[in-house]
């Protein structure tokens, strides 16, 4: 019988990417009297290891080159902007590539059983104020011991955590304080350290806070100075698997991030090393206000390729925000088909498993599985739903073989063929993680016996 047999080897390694969080916000600390709301309490929070359901801020929070208005807050002393987040994560890590974007003000395994969460918007237009407050947390989860802080979301974008009343002292307390925002890794987040002063780094994280700070402490993150002239190039988004002489649509998304309106600009798509291949005008936007262009692309060649876009502004005062960051894409041949194997809905720690933080794997599938004798492999895909992982150093081999089963032990990588070696993307949550074969695979199947 003909079988093909795919081994996996999975080395994890985080990798840190360009620019960073500095150009879009800086620390300081001060202090002031801890001023407590009386809000909206959050049901989903009053118990360990919660996260609550989407909550409405009603305004716009800008973040970098983002908009959120939802948010999500967990017992574990840190909120997630956005709807992203899916379990309450009491394992701090703010390097990380996959837990962004968040805001820690106090980021343990707290208990909030002797608590609550509240929240109000305070203020008018432009200067309203989102306040998350957190009163009588347990640090740690089932501590004799109580913690009151809030985080506090300005209109302009100001964040600030401010530290309040407490009573006994932490029990195995090694805690993070600090943000972060998207792809993670160094020079993506900060992280406080408490002192006099007060000091935040973006390159190493304090995951060892063992000290509430005193009642009245203040942390803020503000944003720079903003300009008069500024459209920055937020996003590039769309197919990562277009299809050669096919057209694929790519929208460049612009934000306003300066005081002025703006109309006379344009706005770029590119692949490559500089190659022009999409340009529109762009149409009027308001300052904070975010749009969307949509371009149409046909390659003419398969492989990989990468695109950005590009905003374009006479006179724009802060050109390092004008390039999004680079989609990876690869191009695939005419003729191209998917094949799925199983349901998709098996619960298992295979073909990737992060406990270790490495792993090898290999499995067999079968003709009659594959539905396919002699097509080539182009690419591998893996449903999957992932509480916390970065991005990782990744092997693949494929071969083929007549073995029924590997009851006789593994086929040795060096009988197979290396068709993947770089640094693969697992997201957090649910989705399908694919792997573009480096090296497309033609598998020939052996006589059957």
């Amino acid at each position: 019988m003909k079988r093909l047999p795919i081994l996996l080897a999975l080395l994890l390694a985080v990798f840190a990417a360009s620019a960073g969080i500095g150009q879009y916000y800086t620390f300081s600390a001060t202090t002031a009297p801890y001023a407590p709301i009386t809000g909206t309490t959050v049901p989903d929070l009053t118990d360990d290891d919660a996260l609550s359901n989407p909550i409405d801020l009603g305004i716009s929070f800008p973040y970098g080159t983002q908009y959120f208005q939802q948010i999500k807050i967990s017992t574990n002393g840190w909120i997630g902007l956005g709807t992203a987040m899916n379990t309450s994560y009491y394992t701090n890590n703010l390097p990380s590539t996959t837990l962004c974007p968040l805001l820690a003000p106090l980021w343990d395994d707290l208990s909030l059983a002797q608590g609550n969460v509240q929240y109000q918007l305070t203020g008018s237009v432009p200067n309203r104020v989102f306040v998350v407050q957190y009163t009588n947390a347990q640090w740690d989860y089932s501590a004799n011991n109580q913690f009151s802080f809030q985080v506090r979301l300005h209109e302009n974008g100001r964040i600030q955590f401010h530290y309040g009343p407490s009573s006994g002292a932490p029990v195995d307390a090694d805690a993070s304080i600090g943000i972060n925002m998207s792809p993670g890794g160094n020079d993506w987040f900060y992280s406080v350290t408490p002192g006099t002063p007060a000091t935040a780094s973006t390159t190493a994280e304090n995951n060892t806070i063992n000290v509430f700070p005193s009642s009245g402490e203040i942390y803020e993150f503000a944003v720079p100075m903003q300009y008069t002239n500024d459209l920055a190039c937020a996003s590039v988004s769309g197919s990562l698997n277009p299809v050669v002489n096919i057209a694929a649509s790519y929208t460049v998304g612009v934000v306003n991030l300066g005081l002025a309106p703006q109309s006379n600009y344009t706005v770029k798509l590119f692949r490559g090393a500089g190659i022009e291949i999409g340009s529109q005008p762009g149409t009027a936007i308001q300052p904070n206000q975010a749009l969307d262009f949509t371009f149409a692309w046909t390659p003419a060649a398969i492989g990989p390729e990468t695109l950005y876009g590009r905003v374009i502004l006479p006179g724009d005062e802060n050109t390092a925000n004008d390039m999004s960051e680079i989609l990876n894409i690869v191009v695939q041949p005419a003729g191209i088909s998917t094949v799925t194997i199983g349901a998709g809905n098996e619960v298992a720690r295979m073909p990737m498993d992060f406990y270790w933080k490495n792993s090898l794997y290999e499995c067999l599938y079968y003709p009659g599985e594959l539905n396919f004798t002699n097509s080539t492999i182009y690419a591998l895909s893996f449903y999957n739903d992932f509480d916390e992982v970065p991005n990782g150093a990744t092997k693949i081999w494929l071969g083929t073989t007549n073995q029924a089963d590997l009851t006789g032990g593994w086929i040795p990588s060096t009988s197979l063929t290396s068709v993947f070696d770089g640094v693969a993307s697992y997201p957090l949550g649910e989705n399908t993680v694919t792997i573009q074969l480096q090296n497309p695979f033609p598998p020939t199947f052996p006589a059957t016996s």
